[in-house]
C-alpha cells in the first residue's frame, strides 16, 4: 500500500506517508488448486506456501490529504500444475480458461499459461504529511481513465459519506438519548438494553450459554523493536497490525477453546505513532458472537511510567491508544461459540456496533477488481 501511494504522490522527498486506516481486510475462502479440497486461505499452511501468489495493487479513491489504496492477493498457478492440457476441453473456455469450480481464471493476459484466484484484499487510507508529521499535505487528484476506475472511485467516496453520516447520526443519537446520556462508560446497562440483549439471543443453539463480555478479555506486554521501523521512525503499520491479530486470535482461541481461523480485520484505526523500543499492551475481548463466528474488539496502547508510592511503576496510560482493531474469527471445526452478554454501557456500545457489523466477505471464486 505504501510503495503503490508512493508512486502516486511521486517520492518522499518532501513529505511522508502514514498508515491511517484499515478499512477492511478479507481472506476468502477456496478450493486449493491442486488438492481440490475446500480450505480457507492460509488454512494449516498450504494455500500460502506451495502455489505463487500475485500482489496487485492501485489508488482508487483521493480526498485532501488521503488516498484509498485497494490491495489483492491472487494466486498464480500455472495451468499445467493444475492437471491442464493443451486445447479446450470441457472444463475450459475457447481460450483455454478453466471453467472448475474453486478456480477461475481472470486478468489482462489470458494466454499468460496462468491460473488466478483471488484469495485476499485489502482497502488501506494512506495520509501525506509535512517530512516533520505536523502538517498534511494536499494530494495530487486523481483521474479515472475507464468505467472500471470511475465505479470504484464512486463506490469509495460514497462509503466515505455514508460514514460520516453515520458517525453524525450516532453522536446525535448519544448526546440526544435522555435514558443514556447521562451515564458513565462503566455505569450498567438500562432495563431496554437488557431487553435487546435476550432478543437478539432469543433464537440461539440449544446447549449454547451465555458468559460475561468482560470474562473473555486478555492482554499481553510488547517491546516494540528498531526492526520494525518505518521511514518516519517508528512501527510500521503491518507490525501493529500483527500486534492485533496477535491479541485477538488469542481472545477468540480462548473463548472457543480450539483454534480458530481469521475471517475478517476492518475498521482498524491507526491514532498515534507507536516509537521503537517502547512497551505496548494488546488488549482483546470477545464483543459479540454469532454461531462459529467471533467479533473481537482489540486495542493497542502505550504504557507510561507513572510514581506510585514512591516506585516508578510501569501502568497502562489512559486514553494512550496506539492502535484500534476490529476482527472477526471463526472456529476451525464450524463449532457454535458460546454468547457473550455486556454488562456494562462501553460494552454495550461494542455490542451494538459488533452485531451491525456481520462480515461482508467476498465469496468463494469472486474475481479481482484490479488486473493483473
Amino acid at each position: 500500500a505504501a510503495d503503490v501511494a508512493c508512486r502516486h504522490v511521486g517520492g518522499l522527498e518532501d513529505k511522508r506517508l502514514v498508515t491511517a486506516h484499515l478499512e477492511r481486510l478479507e481472506i476468502m475462502c477456496h478450493h486449493h488448486p491442486l488438492s481440490r479440497q475446500h480450505l480457507p486461505a492460509g488454512a494449516n499452511g498450504r494455500l500460502l506456501t506451495d502455489v505463487d501468489l500475485e500482489l496487485s495493487g492501485q489508488v482508487v479513491w483521493v480526498g485532501r490529504s488521503s488516498m484509498e489504496v485497494l490491495l489483492e492477493v491472487c494466486t498464480a498457478l500455472p495451468k499445467k500444475l493444475a492437471g491442464q492440457h493443451e486445447g479446450p476441453s470441457n472444463n475450459q473456455d475457447e481460450n483455454g480458461n478453466a471453467n472448475d469450480e474453486g478456480i477461475q481464471y481472470y486478468g489482462s493476459q489470458p494466454n499468460d499459461n496462468l491460473y488466478r484466484q483471488l484469495v485476499g484484499r485489502a482497502q488501506f487510507v494512506m495520509a501525506t504529511r509535512t517530512p516533520d508529521l505536523t502538517r498534511a499535505m494536499q494530494v495530487q487528484p486523481l483521474l479515472p481513465t475507464n468505467a472500471h476506475e470511475e465505479s470504484l472511485f464512486k463506490e469509495v467516496q460514497e462509503r466515505t459519506e455514508r460514514k460520516k453520516r453515520d458517525a453524525q447520526q450516532r453522536h446525535h443519537q448519544h448526546t440526544h438519548d435522555e435514558a443514556t446520556k447521562h451515564l458513565s462508560p462503566h455505569d450498567p446497562l438500562t432495563e431496554e438494553q437488557r431487553q435487546a440483549c435476550s432478543h437478539a439471543y432469543s433464537s440461539r443453539s440449544r446447549g449454547v450459554e451465555d458468559v460475561l463480555m468482560s470474562s473473555t478479555a486478555r492482554s499481553q506486554l510488547v517491546t516494540t523493536r528498531y526492526q520494525d521501523r518505518n521511514t518516519t521512525g517508528s512501527v510500521f503499520g503491518g507490525q501493529l497490525l500483527c500486534y492485533g491479530t496477535t491479541i485477538g486470535s488469542d481472545v477468540a482461541t480462548a473463548h472457543a477453546g480450539q483454534p480458530c481461523q481469521l475471517v475478517q480485520l476492518h475498521d482498524v484505526a491507526f491514532i498515534a505513532l507507536a516509537p521503537l523500543n517502547c512497551q505496548l499492551v494488546l488488549e482483546g475481548h470477545i464483543a459479540y458472537t454469532e454461531g462459529p463466528m467471533m467479533h473481537v474488539r482489540a486495542v493497542v496502547r502505550r504504557l507510561s511510567d507513572h510514581p506510585n508510592d514512591g516506585a516508578q511503576k510501569s501502568t497502562p496510560a489512559p486514553g494512550a491508544y496506539v492502535t484500534t482493531f476490529w476482527c472477526t474469527y471463526t472456529t476451525a471445526s464450524g463449532d457454535v461459540v458460546a454468547t457473550v452478554t455486556p454488562s456494562t454501557q462501553a460494552e454495550f456500545r461494542d455490542w451494538s456496533h459488533a452485531k451491525s457489523c456481520i462480515p461482508l466477505t467476498v465469496p468463494a471464486g469472486a474475481e479481482a477488481m484490479l488486473c493483473s
